[in-house]
């Protein structure tokens, strides 16, 4: 992987992976339904990342692109499908990247929160609303912030 995420055991990375389909499905999910749009856009997105995101993290996004689509397929099976238990799930399951994120360098650590919160609000967006006003509905709202990752904050020194 990169040289800023070999700290991490296999367990850790693979958590850190499944981050983003388990938050696609989090937001898309939120009102019972993730549609085609949303799927699109989750793997848009990943195809960003994997060439437009800081150059150490571009294998990470490389992989998380690459597993995706079967990460997305496997969890919609299976996840609970009532929704209360399926988003306390996941919830559970991103909390558990607190850890991971803290023990990364602080760096690298702010760039996936930040990553991670960025990557919710644009699924959030990515169907309903007229002309993008009112497009995060109610119960995508309890989760677009992702209240159960701790935020990491990393100011870099600016240079002289």
């Amino acid at each position: 992987m990169t040289n800023e995420l070999d700290i991490l055991n296999h367990d850790e990375l693979e958590r850190l992976k499944d981050a983003m389909p388990l938050i696609a499905i989090l937001i898309g999910r939120a009102d019972n339904d993730m549609d085609a749009s949303e799927y699109k856009l989750a793997e848009k997105i990943a195809h960003i990342r994997s060439y437009n995101s800081p150059h150490y993290l571009q294998p990470f996004y490389q992989s998380v692109e690459a597993g995706l689509k079967s990460s997305l397929d496997l969890f919609n099976k299976e996840l609970p499908a009532e929704t209360v238990l399926r988003n306390q799930f996941i919830s559970d399951r991103l909390a558990s990247l607190n850890p991971i994120l803290q023990k990364l360098n602080p760096k690298i650590g702010a760039q996936l929160y930040k990553g991670f919160i960025r990557f919710s609000s644009e699924m959030a967006k990515a169907s309903g609303g007229f002309l993008g006003f009112m497009s995060i509905n109610s119960e995508e709202s309890k989760w677009v912030n992702l209240p159960m990752l701790n935020e990491i904050r990393f100011e870099e020194e600016e240079e002289e």
